[in-house]
């Protein structure tokens, strides 16, 4: 039994630092396109979904405008709301041409909200390139716009996708937010960077409109709850047609949850998402989930058996430096300035959050969005 034990988190040990070696020779090679000499300017189209968000409006469009970026219109779509975002950004876009302003006020029942919102805003876009933000976010650097765009100087790429960490906070759990926020960055951006990628999120990413209308835009999803960001790209991206951001420039930050049940509700409505993904995308994210497990669950068996136990320390350390140098070189391409010393303490949690919203999607059947 003990030398089973040893042997199993031998080669789940090994597999988990493999994993994480490549990560780290992927992000370690990466470099962003650059924006020095020769950088591609196209006009974009800055399309924001808004609900009751004038307060954050107020702030994310100055921001907006003062972007170092020679063609763009931001477009506001005010979804149903009952605070003052018509009347401020109504006046706001008769005194500045670039802001333009579309009000809802009944959303059709077989269209989720705020796709439907999005639809109007894209479909109401003069550019091709639509780069998405929300309206809680801000970006990092007046260079966003510009680096966000460069992937589609190549005319193959269809989608850029971006990072978007959340501000920091002094609390435990926006320690743990942020932390679960960097996982699914290194995986969705490390996926992508190998070849696969599988979603992108709506707080930084772009795509072209013309292939958005020409494949009917969200489609079969249209009515679903979340997935606004990760099922469009889920559907379509390929590693031929997907662009990375990677730079401190290029960073969207966002206004994180404040309450566990506000945190799990949302988490619950991001994760129902992923019920609608291709299912080769599902074996994979299910299989990382399983060898943390198996890192994890052997690791701790193996010592309790108390056989070779230098042995078993040497290679959970080893495998363990190995992950944390991969989350050191994505927080250095992102350049996200919260590096997680506890990554190991975070991982734990990671694992039971993770079971327990997974649990909370499997039996919900009604998706609540707040």
């Amino acid at each position: 039994m003990s030398v089973m034990v040893f042997w199993g988190f031998v080669i789940i040990a090994g597999l988990y630092a493999l994993l994480h070696l490549i990560v780290l020779v992927l992000f370690a090679v990466y470099k962003a396109p650059s924006v020095e000499k020769g950088a591609y300017t196209p006009f974009v189209s800055v399309v924001i979904a808004s609900h009751n968000a004038s307060e954050n409006l107020q702030k994310l469009i100055p921001s907006l405008l003062q972007q170092n970026y020679p063609w763009f219109e931001i477009i506001v779509v005010d979804d149903r709301s009952t605070d003052d975002t018509y009347d401020v950004f109504i006046h706001e876009s008769k005194q500045n041409e670039k802001l333009k302003f579309l009000s809802i006020e009944n959303t059709p029942n077989h269209i989720n909200e705020k796709k439907y919102a999005l639809t109007l805003g894209i479909k109401a876009a003069k550019a091709d390139i639509i780069l998405l933000t929300d309206a809680d976010c801000l970006p990092a650097h007046p260079n966003w716009i510009l680096r966000m765009v460069q992937p589609f100087a190549n005319d193959k790429v269809l989608f850029s996708l971006g990072y978007s960490p959340y501000r920091a906070k002094k609390s435990i759990l926006n320690a743990f937010i942020r932390y679960e926020t960097l996982i699914t960055g290194l995986t969705y951006l490390g996926l992508a960077l190998a070849g696969r990628p599988y979603m992108g999120v709506g707080r930084n990413m772009a795509y072209r409109k013309s292939f958005f209308l020409s494949k009917n835009g969200f489609g079969k999803f249209q009515s679903v709850l979340g997935g606004d960001d990760d099922l469009f790209v889920n559907q379509f991206a390929n590693k031929n047609n997907t662009g990375i951001v990677m730079h401190p420039e290029s960073l969207v930050y966002s206004e994180p949850k404040t309450s566990v049940k506000s945190y799990f509700i949302q988490k619950t409505r991001h994760m129902s998402a992923g019920r609608h993904y291709r299912l080769s995308d599902k074996i994979i994210l299910g299989s990382l989930i399983i060898l943390k497990v198996g890192f994890y669950g052997t690791f701790l068996l193996a010592v309790s058996l108390a056989f070779k136990p230098y042995l078993v320390f040497s290679g959970f350390l080893i495998s363990v430096l190995i992950f944390k140098t991969s989350l050191y070189y994505f927080v250095k391409k992102t350049g996200d300035p919260k590096y997680p010393w506890l990554s190991v303490f975070y991982e734990i949690w990671y694992l039971f959050y993770y079971f327990t919203v997974a649990v909370k999607v499997k039996f919900t059947r009604k998706i609540r969005w707040s």
